[in-house]
């Protein structure tokens, strides 16, 4: 609520903005607890596919993560769009625990995701 606010009165606007995504990735994931322990008793884990880019998805999460680890270098390449049907909650939650576990336990400091339009492979360096 309080992000919110700040987002309104637009001076503060992209840190508050990355405020509220992380919010609100947060507040999904412990929507999701319910899913892990299904997961974990064997049960399906429901996916929620839409037309989304995986492109513009990943670059939410890099600058998310960008923010948080000043003392590390994200970038991202792609030769194209890479739009298909994506749980998109799902990926941006899978692309935000590889990050920031290779930022935590990697000795590198620099990673960098390309993508040609089929695949998206992660670096360290």
């Amino acid at each position: 609520m309080s992000a919110m606010l700040l987002l309104q009165g637009g001076d503060l606007t992209p840190g508050v903005s990355r405020i509220l995504t992380s919010t609100h990735r947060v507040d999904r994931m412990m929507n999701d607890i319910p899913d892990f322990a299904r997961g974990q008793l064997a049960a399906s884990m429901s996916i929620t596919r839409t037309s989304s880019d995986l492109g513009e998805i990943l670059c939410r999460v890099i600058d998310e993560i960008q923010t948080s680890n000043p003392g590390s270098t994200v970038l991202f390449y792609s030769s194209e769009k890479l739009v298909g049907q994506w749980d998109r909650q799902r990926l941006e939650q899978l692309a935000s625990n590889l990050l920031n576990n290779a930022i935590q336990h990697g000795t590198r400091k620099h990673i960098i995701a390309k993508g040609d339009g089929t695949t998206v492979r992660y670096f360290l360096r």
